[in-house]
C-alpha cells in the first residue's frame, strides 16, 4: 500500500454501478488512482455527490436542524486561568454581568475553556448559523468572521476579564468545524426507531453508545455503510446512512473510528475475494473485526450474510497478500 497525502479527491471514475477509481489534484497535477473498492470518507460524502448520486440532507434556510452552525476554535495564551475561575467562582454577579456586557459590545460572547496550562485558554468560536459546509462562499465567510470575532474578543476581554490582560492569539484552528452536511442513501438507514427498541443488527460492526441512558447501546450494521447505487464504494464517518437523530451522536470520534475500522476491514475483504462490498460475508467480516478486539454484541463468525442484504459472497481472510485499495 502507498500513502499520498497533500492530494485531493476530485471525480470519481464512474463505469455503470462501479467505480474503477478517482481522480486526485496536487501539485503534481491530476492524477488518477484505481481501485477494487473506495471508501468515501470525506465526511461530506463528496465523491458520492460527485459521482451524482442522491443523498439527504438538511436545508441551510434558518440554520436549522443538526447543521445549525459552523465555527472556528482558538487558543490564547498569556492567560492566567486560575484568577478567572477565582473571578467566576467568588463573584457569580459580576461574572454575569461581564458576559451580558461582552454580549451587548460584542453581538456574541464566548466564553473561554480551560485548556492544558495555566496560561492557555480555549474558545470554541462562534457557532454561526445557516451557512452551509459544502459551499465555499460560506465556509470563507464563516473563517473571515470567527477571526474578526477572535479579535474582538481579545481586545475586550484584555481590557474587562480578569485573568486576560496579557493575553495573546496563539493559535485560531487549522480546520473548521463542520457537523453535516449530506448523508448516505445505503443498504440500510440507521433511525432512531432502532435504536429505541434496541434492535442488534445480524451484520453489526461495532457498539455505540445511546444518547441517553434511557435506550440500550446502539448496534451500528454494516448496510448503513454499503452505497444503495454502488457496488463497491463504502461510506463510514458522519456521513453514513442515518436519519437527523441517528447523525447527531454516530458524527462523534469513537463512532467515526468504530465505522472507519469496519469499513477498512470491508474493502479489504471485497478487494481479497473480488466481490462486491455488498457482498462481503457479515460472518467473515465481524470475525476480523473481533480478533482486532472490536466490542460486538453478536458472536462474530456466527452469522452468514448481512441482515435483510443480498446472497452472501464467498468467505475470505485478510492476509499479507491483500491488494491494496
Amino acid at each position: 500500500m502507498k500513502l499520498l497525502l497533500h492530494s485531493w479527491a476530485a471525480e470519481p471514475l464512474l463505469d455503470g454501478r462501479h467505480v474503477r477509481g478517482v481522480t486526485f489534484e496536487s501539485k503534481q497535477g491530476r492524477r488518477a488512482i484505481l481501485a477494487e473498492v473506495i471508501i468515501d470518507a470525506t465526511g461530506d460524502l463528496d465523491l458520492c455527490a460527485r459521482a451524482g448520486l442522491e443523498f439527504e440532507a438538511e436545508t441551510k434556510a434558518g440554520g436549522a436542524g443538526i447543521a445549525h452552525c459552523l465555527n472556528t476554535g482558538w487558543l490564547w495564551a498569556g492567560v492566567d486561568f486560575a484568577r478567572w475561575i477565582a473571578f467566576k467562582r467568588d463573584d457569580p454577579a459580576a461574572y454575569r454581568q461581564l458576559m451580558a456586557d461582552a454580549g451587548d459590545a460584542l453581538d456574541f460572547a464566548e466564553r473561554p475553556v480551560v485548556g492544558w496550562s495555566n496560561d492557555v485558554a480555549l474558545f470554541l468560536g462562534p457557532r454561526l448559523s445557516g451557512y452551509s459546509g459544502v459551499d465555499v462562499s460560506d465556509l470563507t465567510r464563516v473563517e473571515v468572521e470567527s477571526r474578526r470575532r477572535m479579535v474582538a474578543h481579545l481586545d475586550h476581554f484584555r481590557r474587562q476579564a480578569p485573568g486576560f490582560e496579557n493575553a495573546w492569539l496563539m493559535l485560531s484552528a487549522p480546520q473548521i468545524g463542520v457537523r453535516h452536511t449530506r448523508r448516505l442513501l445505503g443498504r440500510h438507514r440507521l433511525t432512531i426507531d432502532d435504536w429505541r427498541e434496541g434492535i442488534r443488527h445480524r451484520d453489526e460492526i461495532g457498539v455505540s453508545p445511546s444518547p441517553s441512558q434511557k435506550f440500550a447501546n446502539v448496534s451500528v450494521p454494516y448496510r448503513a455503510l454499503v452505497a444503495r447505487d454502488l457496488d463497491n464504494l463504502l461510506a463510514p464517518g458522519r456521513h453514513m446512512s442515518c436519519d437527523p437523530q441517528t447523525q447527531a451522536f454516530m458524527r462523534e470520534i469513537p463512532q467515526c473510528w468504530l465505522t472507519g475500522q469496519a469499513a477498512g476491514v470491508a474493502a479489504a475483504l471485497a478487494a481479497s475475494g473480488r466481490i462486491a462490498a455488498a457482498d462481503v460475508d457479515a460472518g467473515a467480516l465481524q470475525a476480523e473485526l473481533s480478533r482486532q478486539g472490536t466490542y460486538l454484541q453478536v458472536d462474530a463468525g456466527s452469522t452468514t450474510a448481512m441482515a435483510g442484504g443480498p446472497p452472501r459472497g464467498p468467505k475470505v481472510s485478510i492476509t499479507a497478500d491483500t491488494p491494496a485499495f
